[in-house]
């Protein structure tokens, strides 16, 4: 079971080779087994507020030792892997949530500053904190008169 309150790394650059880019897999057949499944793309929420924006995804079965976040320029890429366990001596019946791997990118605009993006997992739910780079965040600019001095209020 996962830890409430630890941090999954956010990897800066691509870690590992994508195995998709190698191309596609051999077909199954006698002998070989069948090719894994395409990822499938886990449900998202994105929110706005006043220092960032907060990304909630649904990650059923996913502990965080399977889940990967790379961060390579402005693109932001999920990786997991989620099984649900079956209690021994037992067979599925229904799997709404069938094992399996998700994936989802995502491109970051120039507000968020990338050197601090953190991201928790919780109860399936992986939260993902970005917040707003300086120069994005609002900010009162003082008009000075001529002479370089303040007005008075």
């Amino acid at each position: 079971m996962s830890s409430p309150n630890r941090a999954i790394p956010v990897s800066v650059g691509r870690a590992d080779p994508d195995p998709a880019a190698d191309g596609p897999a051999p077909p199954a057949g006698p002998g070989r087994p069948s090719p894994p499944a395409a990822p499938r793309t886990p449900p998202i929420d994105i929110f706005e507020e006043p220092d960032g924006l907060i990304l909630l995804a649904d990650l059923p079965g996913v502990a965080e030792d399977s889940v990967a976040i790379e961060l390579e320029d402005n693109l932001l890429t999920l990786r997991a892997r989620g099984s649900l366990p079956v209690p021994e001596g037992s067979e599925p019946m229904l799997e709404e949530f069938p094992p399996g791997a998700f994936q989802r990118t995502f491109i970051l605009s120039d507000e968020v500053d990338r050197s601090r993006i953190s991201a928790e997992l919780k109860s399936g739910v992986l939260r993902l904190l970005m917040p707003k780079a300086e120069r994005a965040r609002p900010r009162r600019i003082e008009i000075r008169g001529l002479d370089g001095e303040n007005p008075a209020p």
